[in-house]
């Protein structure tokens, strides 16, 4: 189906859907304003509150809270999904919908990514990234930077294949991650928590004690308000109170680094909960899926139960219920034990469960880009034969109404070829056009082509090279790095695919036509 015709067509069903759910949302709003008129009606004819029928009246006004909210949770999901449909109609026509633009992921320094706009506004990762957690763009930035061998390309090639045909997964995936478009890596805490040393020690003798004082604690309290008289009731209480503040200042900044990440573990467990139900094909995605099925227990319901153990310490945030909890039943040393034995069982796997959740997620991104563009092609890659061999190529940023294609075949074996014409003929253009569809191939991605086959090369360019003040670095000398990167391959053995937009602009013209014959 086209792209379009699909994403209109849901945006459809999302209407209709939202227009059925509010008729029963105005229903059982309706519903729970006359119930509760009828309770305080018949109270004022009664004047007096009988137990069993303020009990089912209790119950059924519960009953019609509880519908009115998932009514209303329904709603907001489809507002959600019709959002969604209408950002991809908009990066159908090239609007860029996304705030992420991926400026954070720029390297200074890289030998092609300033050169090709892979980052920034209006960029590739702009354009076509549609991870929300830190590890997934993470994932995608890395696969841009670093091209992947050839078998790597071939793995991802089929598993985004198989992801491109699963929609509802990837709609579901990206509705998930929301909560966490605008959060930062939270493995840095969670390592932290691993490595460090224990602040309880995992004894038999500290579980006792973590057992008992409560326990005697709550039966002297019992006790006294029962009527008897115990002097070591009290004693007990001071005893715990002494206890939390021996433990207070390191007991204050394990929770710094537990309560900075707790908000993110219920997401992460969604969409991890979600990978686990989707049948994977091909070696990447049926290794994933083995990193979440690791023990007996799914990696989804282990990140549930730190989730739950985790919002259990977020008590310290009420002050008066911690308080309480805490000189009774010493509420953060119980959390704190409880956590470092999820901890000790499973830490190790979590970074590793949050690194396959972003490459899942970075394979979404170029299904999603297999998905939009049916006419792009998968590259062949081949261990021999041309360098680059591309049919119809454009650039991947300009709308297929504007977009100029061209055919390309580069020899392999050290051929060059000069591209030359008037002003604003389009030769910058067609140097990233060739350049980002070969980033494109090496991260596994479908390219703006209509059939490619290619070696696997090493990118370098010299197009938008910039002189730096604060690093007393000419333009000239910036030149100059940018070809003996050039070199450097070359003297490695390395497939150079090298693209220069005005060699050494920033010299004079014979020493540039110097330049030029001593780097050919």
């Amino acid at each position: 189906m086209n792209p379009c015709t699909y994403y209109q067509q849901q945006q459809g069903y999302c209407l209709k859907a939202k227009t059925r759910l509010s008729r029963f949302d105005r229903l059982s709003l309706t519903a729970k304003l006359v119930w509760l008129a009828a309770g305080l009606l018949a109270f004022f004819i009664s004047r007096r509150l009988r137990p069993g029928p303020l009990i089912v009246w209790g119950v059924v006004f519960i009953l019609l809270f509880i519908l009115h909210e998932r009514i209303l949770r329904r709603v907001r999901r489809q507002d959600a999904y019709s959002r969604l449909f209408a950002a991809e109609l908009a990066a159908l026509d090239h609007k860029f919908p996304w705030a992420d633009d991926g400026s954070d992921c720029a390297v200074t320094e890289h030998r092609y990514a300033a050169d090709l706009n892979l980052f920034g506004p209006r960029s590739l990762f702009h354009y076509f990234n549609r991870c929300t957690t830190y590890f997934g763009r993470s994932r995608l930035a890395s696969w841009l930077l670093d091209p992947a061998p050839a078998e790597t390309v071939l793995a991802r090639q089929q598993a985004v294949d198989f992801l491109a045909g699963r929609t509802d997964f990837r709609h579901r995936l990206s509705l998930a991650g929301e909560p966490l478009q605008h959060q930062r890596d939270h493995n840095d805490q969670w390592r932290t928590l691993v490595t460090a040393m224990p602040l309880l020690s995992s004894s038999w003798r500290t579980r006792l004690l973590l057992a008992l004082l409560p326990l005697l604690t709550l039966t002297a309290l019992f006790l006294i308000f029962s009527g008897a008289t115990l002097a070591w009731g009290g004693s007990l209480v001071i005893v715990e109170i002494l206890v939390n503040r021996f433990y207070a200042k390191r007991v204050s900044r394990f929770f710094a680094l537990v309560d900075h990440g707790t908000a993110a573990l219920e997401t992460y467990r969604e969409i991890i909960a979600a990978v686990e139900a989707e049948p994977g094909r091909g070696d990447i995605l049926i290794n994933l899926h083995h990193t979440f099925h690791t023990g007996d227990r799914p990696a989804s319901a282990l990140i549930a139960e730190l989730s739950a153990l985790c919002s259990w310490f977020q008590v310290r945030h009420n002050g008066l219920l911690h308080g309480l909890l805490n000189n009774i039943f010493l509420w953060d040393l119980q959390c704190v034990w409880r956590i470092q034995r999820w901890l000790a069982n499973h830490g190790g796997q979590l970074e590793s469960w949050l690194a396959a959740l972003g490459e899942v997620e970075a394979l979404c991104s170029l299904a999603t880009l297999r998905f939009n563009h049916p006419d792009w092609s998968f590259p062949i890659m081949r261990n021999s034969g041309p360098r680059l061999d591309f049919n119809a190529v454009g650039h991947p940023l300009i709308p297929a109404t504007e977009r100029v294609c061209n055919d390309l075949v580069l020899a392999a074996g050290g051929a060059i070829i000069l591209v030359t014409g008037p002003n604003m003929a389009g030769k910058s253009t067609f140097l990233r056009t060739i350049g980002i569809n070969v980033v494109l191939a090496h991260a596994g991605a479908p390219i703006c082509a209509a059939r490619c086959a290619l070696t696997p090369v090493h990118l370098v360019s010299s197009m938008q090279v910039a002189d730096s003040l604060d690093r007393r670095l000419s333009l000239f000398y910036a030149e100059l790095q940018r070809l003996k990167l050039i070199l450097d391959g070359v003297r490695q053995g390395l497939p150079v695919l090298f693209m220069i937009d005005e060699i050494l602009k920033g010299t004079n013209l014979s020493d540039r036509q110097a330049g030029a014959l001593a780097l050919l």
